[in-house]
């Protein structure tokens, strides 16, 4: 909880480039808020920000870190009474955005989502567009030759299951291969559903063009599927390297969202109700 909820007036979902960024230009500017964030690498990536944290929600940030469901973030609505919310998740974290913009309209409170702008593909026969990743993970079964997710690891699994279903070969989940965040959650979870260990990279990005490269020979992949991302998740790097290693690229479709503004709209949006509210 804000340790002073009277000066605690925003709450700010984070988790992405655009949620780092509005954390510094509201710490920047002595706007106080409370920064959610699902894990405590989350919260750690924004202190090395060089953001100002506060204990007390007088000066700089509150973070917490940790998943909130519907039930936990109307709480925090109703204790802290926000001037407004910010919803700078990712944008394929549904879940949470779906949860946060109910209790908003629950309790009539200002709502400010933040979308990264889509970022149109380019033309090519080495790319081909699925809707999800269960459609992804469909397409790919039936190829043949070494699969690099860059995906993240909550829905790893969704492919495991599928390549699992390809009975005719002696070893269908060794197709499989990742790059995830260095966290023992996400390199658990590869484990869990049977990835080897030595198909397993875990690191942080961003990654250049050479890395994601080396990352293809490393596996001697023949696909590369990735999110669509957009330029702020290292999807142009990840399109130039497919390109030149000669590989497929399967892209996961944004989830359908309607509205939201860009990170520029939504600093003018903050600094206009802070200025209207402050106490």
């Amino acid at each position: 909880m804000c340790g002073n909820i009277e000066r605690c007036r925003f709450m700010l979902f984070a988790g992405t480039t655009e949620g780092r960024e509005l954390s510094v230009f509201m710490s920047d500017n002595a706007i106080p808020v409370k920064v959610y964030t699902a894990t405590e690498y989350g919260a750690n990536i924004l202190r090395e920000s060089g953001i100002i944290e506060s204990d007390d929600g007088t000066t700089g940030l509150i973070l917490h870190a940790g998943r909130l469901d519907e039930a936990a973030i109307m709480k925090e609505i109703i204790e802290i009474k926000p001037v407004a919310v910010i919803d700078a998740t990712h944008p394929y974290a549904e879940e949470v955005s779906r949860a946060v913009k109910l209790c908003c309209s629950q309790t009539d409170t200002i709502l400010l989502r933040v979308r990264r702008p889509q970022q149109s593909l380019p033309e090519g026969g080495y790319i081909t567009r699925t809707k999800n990743v269960a459609e992804a993970a469909q397409y790919l079964r039936t190829k043949n030759g070494n699969v690099f997710l860059t995906i993240g690891s909550r829905q790893i699994d969704i492919f495991c299951k599928e390549f699992l279903r390809k009975n005719n070969e002696n070893e269908p989940l060794g197709r499989l291969c990742v790059r995830v965040l260095p966290l023992m959650d996400s390199i658990q979870s590869c484990l869990t559903c049977g990835i080897k260990r030595s198909n397993i990279i875990a690191a942080e990005g961003p990654f250049t063009e050479e890395m994601n490269i080396a990352c293809i020979h490393h596996f001697n992949a023949s696909f590369l599927v990735t999110k669509e991302t957009g330029k702020e998740g290292g999807m142009n790097e990840k399109l130039s390297a497919a390109q030149k290693a000669g590989i497929e690229v399967v892209t996961i479709a944004r989830p359908q969202d309607s509205g939201g503004i860009n990170i520029e709209e939504a600093k003018k949006e903050i600094i206009m109700l802070w200025n209207k509210h402050k106490i």
